[in-house]
């Protein structure tokens, strides 16, 4: 993707582009934060359930080729232009955070649980699975493993505070 054919694709000039977006990474940036913005995370009744049901959707996001080209573009662009990567993460601190908050209010869990943490072991082991040539592919088996991993590891994270 350049610039010139997504400016093409919309029919909008360069300078246009330009004035939202300082390259075509950016643009990526954009779209692929866009798309984990868009899930819609299930009420499941328990804490596990919803992180199991976010697990889902990242893995079938991630195992999309144009959501993994993408996220793999903009990871490598972050350190060649400049493009902040970290935007992709937003959203998915945001699904996490909301799982957390709605366990704290059925009393599934305590408020105190940091979310970051809580993120970078999911979505890091996901990407790991979905990113590294040679690992198994993120089944069900392995999406429940690390579901009752996530939730174990965030129910003893509020022990210790």
């Amino acid at each position: 993707m350049t610039v010139e054919n997504a400016c093409r694709a919309v029919r909008v000039s360069r300078p246009v582009f330009y004035r939202r977006f300082p390259n075509a990474d950016a643009l990526v940036s954009h779209v692929i934060a866009e798309r984990f913005a868009g899930l819609v995370v299930p009420d499941t009744g328990t804490l596990a359930g919803d992180v199991r049901a976010v697990l889902a959707s990242w893995r079938g996001l991630l195992t999309d080729p144009a959501t993994l080209a993408g996220v793999s573009r903009v990871t490598a662009a972050q350190h060649r232009t400049g493009v902040d990567a970290t935007g992709i993460l937003g959203p998915c601190e945001a699904a996490i955070g909301f799982v957390l908050d709605r366990a704290v209010e059925r009393g599934h869990a305590c408020s105190g649980v940091d979310a970051g943490f809580v993120l970078s072991l999911a979505l890091g082991t996901l990407l790991m699975r979905v990113l590294v040539p040679g690992t198994p592919e993120p089944d069900d088996v392995f999406l429940d493993r690390l579901a009752e991993t996530v939730t174990a590891t965030a129910t003893r994270e509020h022990a210790r505070l």
